[in-house]
């Protein structure tokens, strides 16, 4: 049997605390505005949220983890793959991922939902 170790470099817009990564510049600020968020759902009844241009999945998961069914829209592919992989990792389920960059013509196809994050 062989173990192997997973290294990852990672300089990313968003840090990824479930995996133990944090973003190049932009951590604190990542943290901060979640504080300011969090500070104003607490008395939202837990529904859905769509988190459009979610990067890596950070405020998505964690509208997921405060009880939300949570939606993520994301450009890049790359990033949704990414934000798939962490979700796999730390087993949440009510959240998803998609792949979409939103246009006028198409953003009346997103559906309605209790909470937006932008």
């Amino acid at each position: 049997m062989y173990l192997i170790k997973l290294r990852i470099s990672y300089a990313g817009y968003q840090p990824i605390p479930w995996l133990k990564l944090e973003a190049k510049d932009r951590t604190r600020s990542t943290y901060d505005r979640w504080d300011a968020i969090e500070k104003n759902i607490g008395e939202i009844v837990r529904g859905s949220a769509l988190d459009i241009g979610s990067n890596v999945g950070f405020f998505t998961l964690k509208y997921a983890h405060e009880g939300f069914f949570t939606i993520g829209v994301e450009r890049y592919s790359g990033s949704v793959d990414f934000a798939n992989f962490i979700r796999h990792q730390t087993k949440t389920e009510n959240v998803a991922f998609s792949h979409m960059e939103i246009t006028p013509k198409n953003i009346n196809t997103l559906p309605e939902v209790d909470l937006i994050n932008l």
